[in-house]
């Protein structure tokens, strides 16, 4: 986000702008923990994991976690809103803002565990980690942190005094109100969650 709005100062490059795709989902962390998720993976998948991997699966959930963090301050701290919001006003041409979540197999860039996953033995074109790793991302727009969540057992907790909570499509939406962009918004329809 930080490059491409340094790219769009100049006039002249916003001004050519027409069409942008926006990644709706964000690093993070499985409500059951990585154990579970890689162990939902291997049976669904019907995958074999060796010795091996179990240490190579194991830095990229510390990895994964480390990032998590970064990518979850910068969206509850409201920069991910407040960059949008000043891309779509740098864009005066902008007609069409494209939506869409991971595919299967597909990693977002820059976190620091994505490249790993090459090194795991069952390791594949295409296979889907999404579930592991990613999501929609939910915060409290007041408290500045997440005060809905699933604890240990499964259930959701709502924690006293939350205020309202905001996901991507809420971001987007503050951001497009705000901007006054004329774009028009397009969601990309998911593809089916597959183990492939």
């Amino acid at each position: 986000m930080k490059a491409f709005l340094a790219a769009v100062q100049d006039a002249t490059v916003a001004g050519h702008v027409q069409n942008i795709t926006l990644l709706a989902e964000g690093l993070k962390q499985h409500e059951y923990g990585y154990e579970w998720a890689w162990e939902d993976l291997q049976i669904w998948a019907s995958l074999k994991f060796r010795t091996k991997d179990n240490q190579i699966m194991h830095e990229i959930n510390v990895s994964h976690a480390e990032d998590v963090i970064t990518n979850g301050d910068f969206v509850i701290a409201g920069e991910y809103r407040s960059m949008l919001t000043t891309l779509l006003q740098r864009l005066p041409n902008l007609k069409t803002i494209t939506c869409r979540k991971l595919d299967a197999g597909e990693q977002i860039p820059g976190w620091s565990g994505a490249d790993r996953f090459k090194e795991l033995s069952f390791y594949r074109d295409g296979l889907d980690t999404r579930q592991i790793f990613y999501g929609d991302w939910i915060y409290d727009t007041v408290h500045r942190r997440i005060t809905h969540y699933r604890d240990e057992f499964g259930d959701l907790i709502n924690e006293p005094n939350a205020g309202p909570q905001a996901s991507f499509v809420d971001d987007l939406k503050a951001a497009i109100s705000t901007s006054r962009t004329k774009a028009k918004v397009v969601f990309m329809p998911v593809a089916k969650y597959q183990y492939a």
